[in-house]
């Protein structure tokens, strides 16, 4: 049994930093198979807890045989919901991290105490089976290429689960964790006017991303571009038959070789699959 405490500042990175440490010991103790499900849990826990308590953030990392536990405790005033087998609104501040542990986790739990709060889930090795093949996660080391499986391959059965926000989201933090892009964005048509695009997904949520008229304009001639005056974005239009209707933007574009902008673009295709959708 192995069992890690670390303490996250209440920073925009502070989710990607969660992910990693989850990555790295699940799969330290041979539990790859549960990483879909904990770096979904995590990375929602982990951004609510930064975004509405803005404290530093406690994450707890309990392995034992064919298990894991996962707690996020921050220092803000209120509370959290507990299981009590009432349905979830996921439209509801929270909600959608509550909907998820439902979905996902084998237990899930909370905790209040004077000065805080924690919310903790359970997984375990039986609760999916996974078809398909390893690896399931990105090579450790940055100069490596990520497996295409791993970037684009989310179980099946676990699609069903999320909304195309959620799952998009999914896919822009594994892009980035993969790739080591800093910065990350999906940007689309809104619905009904083709000339207002909104944000769609973030990799760091509390980031300031792009103007999305200057996205428009630039995904709109059709190639893929960096972005004037900028710290290297690359913006990748993203098209349907009847042309461009959103973008995906990552940087910093001089960390990509033409191999890992192939992949990026991959990426950006099937994020247009699941707007489309």
């Amino acid at each position: 049994m192995t069992a890690a405490v670390t303490t996250l500042p209440a920073q925009d990175r502070s989710p990607t930093a969660a992910r990693r440490l989850v990555s790295d010991a699940l799969t330290e103790a041979g539990l790859e198979v549960m990483l879909d499900d904990a770096l979904l849990l995590v990375t929602e826990l982990v951004t609510n807890a930064v975004i509405h308590a803005g404290t530093d953030v406690e994450l707890s990392i309990d392995i034992g045989p064919g298990r894991a536990r996962i707690e996020v405790l921050d220092h803000g005033p209120g509370t959290v919901p507990s299981p009590d087998g009432t349905p979830v609104d996921a439209t509801r501040e929270g909600g959608r991290g509550m909907f998820l542990l439902d979905a996902l986790a084998r237990e899930w739990g909370t905790r209040h105490f004077p000065g805080g709060k924690s919310v903790w889930f359970e997984l375990g090795v039986t609760d999916r089976v996974i078809p398909r093949p390893m690896p399931l996660r990105p090579p450790t080391r940055p100069s490596a290429r990520p497996a295409v499986s791993w970037l684009l391959g989310l179980p099946a059965d676990l699609e069903e689960r999320l909304s195309s926000t959620q799952l998009l989201s999914e896919l822009m933090h594994r892009l980035c964790d993969a790739m080591g892009l800093e910065e990350g964005w999906l940007l689309a048509e809104a619905a009904g006017d083709p000339s207002d695009w909104d944000l769609v997904a973030a990799h760091d949520v509390g980031r300031v991303g792009p103007d999305p008229d200057d996205v428009r304009r630039l995904a709109r001639g059709g190639a893929d571009v960096e972005m004037p005056d900028t710290a290297g974005l690359l913006v990748l239009p993203l098209r349907r038959r009847t042309g461009v209707f959103g973008a995906l933007v990552v940087g910093d574009a001089s960390s990509l070789d033409e191999g890992g902008v192939a992949l990026a673009r991959l990426v950006g295709d099937r994020m247009g699959v699941v707007l489309r959708d």
